[in-house]
């Protein structure tokens, strides 16, 4: 199996890459908006700079393809979105955190889709993770529909979890299990083995 850095991924329309140095000024170019930022967590600022672009670069290949699995979008040689999944950590080491983003030329487009079904297959197929989780801000309608397309379904909601720039919304929590091979067993433990802690 080549090095994660090797990996090449295919939609219909697109091609996924894992993240170089050499794209931090596109990074930055489409990054920089806070159409963007706004369905985001405060690691993804606005205004996106080059240093945040460097930042993001670093952490997003960091650990690639044991931990992090991050992918640059792009069509016709120019990046146009990112994508990826994040391993859990402990007892949730199993599961992975996925986002995406696009730039705002392509919203849309059916794009976040194509592309997230991409993703959902690489980590099925090429990875150790059980379970896909996803998080969505209630002002985010469109982010939704790419998620349940792609077979996730509503596990929970926290309301009023998100409060950025002065406005709160509601955080909703998504999941996809990745194949019935993979299913999970909720018999609890014994009695003696929870005992034992």
């Amino acid at each position: 199996m080549p090095h994660f850095s090797e990996t090449q991924l295919h939609s219909e329309r697109c091609l996924l890459r894992p993240w170089r140095d050499t794209d931090a000024p596109r990074l930055t170019l489409i990054a920089n908006t806070k159409a963007i930022s706004w369905n985001t967590s405060y690691n993804f600022p606005y205004p996106f700079d080059l240093t945040a672009a460097h930042h993001a670069i670093t952490a997003n290949t960091t650990n690639a393809g044991t931990n992090i699995w991050q992918f640059a979008i792009l069509q016709q040689d120019t990046i146009i979105g990112g994508c990826g999944a994040t391993r859990g950590t402990d007892v949730q080491s199993h599961t992975a955190t996925i986002g995406y983003w696009l730039g705002q030329d392509y919203w849309g487009q059916g794009i976040a889709t194509e592309v997230l079904a991409v993703i959902v297959t690489y980590m099925q197929e090429s990875t150790d993770i059980e379970q896909l989780t996803a998080t969505g801000y209630g002002w985010n309608p469109a982010s939704e529909r790419v998620l349940s397309k792609n077979g996730f379904v509503k596990e929970g909601l926290r309301k009023g979890a998100v409060k950025k720039w002065g406005k709160t919304t509601d955080l909703w929590i998504y999941g996809r299990l990745l194949g019935a091979s993979k299913a999970t067993s909720s018999t609890a433990p014994q009695a003696a083995t929870l005992a034992s802690y």
